[in-house]
């Protein structure tokens, strides 16, 4: 990729991680509002029944949709015990397999989301306690899914550059 196009990239799938990360907060949010206040109606009246449906799909998206954002600013765990004790460029090029290989798995999951999504699409499955159909939840989540493998990709290629440069 040339550099300014690259900038572009960069700056699309950033905007798409922060966008969705922004949604995660809301999700936690009503989920949040959801519980409190199932909790509050129970002492005065039945709780609602959907409760624990809503709070696990609202709970998919919120992990999901967080994927990407947590790569991006690497806020997820490393264990580099045994990498660190490597030659940089050892270490760059082990973290651009890393990348690749990671980025492939949440590519093929996503796609697989998607297609269970279709399958449920197709059938007559609905939500046990509020008999609602689900599958559009599936199609939002895979959206964390698209967010993180463009990430871990625009990773991939920014090492395969710096190396092709003699940098990073």
């Amino acid at each position: 990729m040339q550099n300014g196009n690259n900038l572009q990239v960069n700056k699309v799938v950033a905007l798409f991680n922060q966008g969705l990360a922004w949604l995660a907060g809301l999700a936690l949010i009503l989920m949040l509002i959801i519980v409190v206040g199932n909790a509050l109606i129970r002492i005065v009246y039945l709780p609602f029944p959907g409760t624990p449906e809503i709070v696990g799909w609202l709970a998919a998206i919120t992990t999901s949709f967080a994927l990407g954002y947590t790569q991006m600013n690497k806020g997820n765990v490393a264990l580099d015990m045994v990498t660190k004790k490597l030659s940089r460029r050892t270490q760059k090029v082990l973290e651009g397999i890393f990348a690749l290989c990671s980025g492939l798995f949440f590519a093929m999951a996503g796609w697989k989301i998607v297609g269970y999504g279709f399958t449920l699409k197709n059938s007559v499955y609905l939500s046990e306690t509020l008999r609602l159909a689900y599958y559009p939840f599936l199609f939002v989540i895979s959206l964390g899914f698209l967010g993180l493998t463009l990430t871990l990709l625009l990773e991939f290629i920014k090492l395969v550059e710096g190396d092709v440069k003699g940098g990073s």
